[in-house]
């Protein structure tokens, strides 16, 4: 091939250290195994959510505490710099306000529907 010149950044990393090992599960697999976790958490959440409700039909008070349980959890983690995250100026927070809200909207939304028709007719109808 001969002498291919390199940009500086790559001369540079060419002698470097080489990168840690990567994890046990890599790529593709760790993403379809946290999927499967994450599918399977949720139909779980959503059952516990049915339970609840055929005592305690409250829909939208159980999504605020669902909700206020989920603000003080995140807080508490970045206090404590458990994740990494990003620096929130008031452009990002405009950003993330009409997200917020679709997200909270459609919790709510969920928890109404496993409160008034079964679960599996709830997941059909997400689906």
């Amino acid at each position: 091939m001969g002498n291919v010149p390199y940009p500086v950044e790559l001369r540079r990393r060419r002698h470097t250290t080489p990168p840690p090992s990567r994890p046990v599960l890599s790529g593709s697999i760790w993403t379809l195994a946290t999927k499967q976790i994450w599918y399977f958490l949720n139909v779980i959440f959503n059952i516990l959510n049915k339970k609840i409700y055929n005592y305690f039909p409250y829909p939208y008070f159980v999504s605020a505490i669902h909700l206020g349980v989920g603000v003080v959890y995140c807080l508490g983690s970045w206090t404590v710099g458990l994740p990494k995250h990003v620096p929130i100026d008031s452009n990002l927070l405009k950003l993330l306000i009409p997200v917020a809200f679709c997200h909270a909207l459609g919790h709510v939304t969920s928890n109404i529907s496993f409160a008034a028709v079964a679960v599996s007719f709830t997941h059909t109808i997400k689906a």
